[in-house]
């Protein structure tokens, strides 16, 4: 009965020996790191008995399989990750996904965050000099002006506006940069640190793994999710008087299918940065893409969305 039980579960998936207890499977991402899975390495069958077929059983099907009939993808970056969120895996990685690094605008996501757990979206800021003086000029906003929390989210994370940032947090706390860390902690992320909510300081760090985790936790924000679908918009002050046509900086929504989210950024330490969400086959769950000091930001996560699309049967 049991080798019958064994010759069917070996049947079902060829793969079911990586589950049995002694051998070498895949790690849940989410608790262990980020280990990579590659198929073609060479297992040593265990030994077998109840306990360990039952858990390989809980296990079927093992997902995504690697098609292997596709090659790794060619990405100019000097560090480039995608991870799934249902299986909670790694599925490709270039370079130290934990080393910190500058990461530009995408410090906008965090600041999204702060924001969203301490302001109503329908209550109006003031626009202060010093946010005005922030520099940047996307976003164009103007002193004295009042726009809802919304429209200063929307300025900050389609057209990347700095002002919009600024403005953001001088109106929800003296301390928004110290929420911004706190909110670091809560998280749990490890190679993190903030100095402004805009992302123009270089000390503004963050891992390609970090970065996963905070776009899974703006994600969960359907408000925000909505903001980063967004490719044109117009937002208007509080009293209509002045209108500001945002573009998003995104701009493979529209080509790359599917897309849930995404922040671009730029500084000349940090390099082009992306990270880009798209949805997963199954439903509610993502394929998250980081790309790290590329040489184009945008062809660099395209290609890791169609790779992520052809690379797995789902």
């Amino acid at each position: 009965m049991f080798k019958a039980l064994v010759t069917i579960l070996f049947t079902l998936n060829p793969l079911v020996g990586l589950f049995i207890t002694g051998a070498n499977a895949p790690q849940d991402a989410s608790l262990s790191g980020a280990p990579l899975f590659n198929v073609e390495q060479n297992y040593k069958l265990p030994v077998i008995n109840e306990a360990s077929i039952f858990l390989a059983a809980r296990q079927l099907p093992l997902m995504p399989w690697r098609n292997w009939n596709v090659a790794d993808p060619q990405i100019e970056a000097t560090t480039s990750l995608v991870y799934d969120t249902f299986h909670r895996q790694v599925l490709w990685q270039k370079n130290d996904i934990y080393q910190a690094r500058s990461i530009a605008s995408l410090t906008k996501l965090m600041t999204a965050l702060v924001v969203m757990e301490q302001a109503k979206l329908d209550t109006n800021f003031k626009i202060s000099e010093q946010a005005v003086a922030t520099p940047g000029e996307t976003g164009n906003l103007r002193v004295g002006e009042e726009m809802s929390v919304k429209n200063l989210l929307t300025a900050a994370l389609v057209s990347s506006s700095n002002d919009a940032a600024a403005a953001l947090a001088t109106n929800v706390s003296l301390e928004f940069v110290y929420l911004m860390n706190k909110k670091a902690q809560a998280l749990g992320l490890k190679n993190t640190s903030f100095f402004d909510p805009s992302g123009l300081n270089p000390n503004n760090r963050s891992s390609a793994w970090d970065l996963i985790k905070i776009m899974q936790e703006a994600l969960k924000h359907p408000e925000l999710q909505q903001i980063m679908q967004t490719a044109t918009i117009d937002v208007r002050s509080a009293d209509g008087k002045f209108n500001h046509h945002l573009e998003n900086t995104n701009k493979l929504l529209g080509q790359v299918p599917d897309i849930v989210g995404g922040k671009t950024g730029y500084t000349a330490e940090a390099g082009n940065c992306m990270i880009l969400a798209v949805k997963s086959p199954h439903q509610g769950e993502y394929n998250i893409l980081v790309v790290m000091d590329a040489q184009d930001r945008l062809a660099a996560s395209a290609t890791l969305a169609k790779w992520t699309r052809e690379a797995f049967l789902w």
